[in-house]
């Protein structure tokens, strides 16, 4: 029985998808036409694009990453303080310290992740900005003979 709703239900579905409007390919080019309007699609508020997603993601695996190589003792106190939002006495109390420890440890904990996502960013930074040797070079003298071909490399 459970094979023949199956059935049926697989040719319901098809039956309504052969139902549903489509639109002819050559309609899509007027939405380019003078006059045309595109209208947005309606974002919910706080949705945030699939790029700025990633970048959010990629971040927080940077910040996680720097805070897991923290020293146990930094990473605690960072934890608690910055994380959590404890205050310097619950976090002193929570791990048995006294209040000028935790201060330190904070100051250094900071320090530290200051320094190792410094260095990750300077790398991501530099990769961004290299070029790309031949291909490059090949990108460059490709412009430099389509501007002498249009007589706009060196006007006379």
């Amino acid at each position: 029985m459970t094979w023949l709703t199956r059935i049926v239900v697989n040719e319901a579905r098809g039956r309504l998808r052969k139902e549903r409007p489509t639109v002819d390919i050559g309609m899509l080019d007027r939405g380019e036409a003078p006059g045309a309007e595109i209208i947005a699609f309606p974002v919910p508020p706080g949705f945030e694009s699939p790029d700025a997603a990633a970048e959010a993601a990629h971040l927080r695996r940077m910040i996680e990453g720097a805070i897991d190589d923290l020293p146990e003792g930094f990473r605690l106190v960072f934890i608690l303080r910055d994380v959590d939002g404890c205050s310097i006495e619950e976090t002193a109390t929570a791990l048995g310290i006294p209040a000028a420890t935790v201060k330190t440890r904070l100051h250094r904990a900071r320090r530290q992740m200051r320094a190792a996502l410094d260095t990750r960013l300077r790398t991501t930074i530099a990769e961004a900005f290299s070029f790309l040797g031949t291909a490059c070079a090949g990108i460059t003298n490709r412009v430099l003979d389509r501007l002498d071909a249009e007589g706009l490399l060196n006007p006379v």
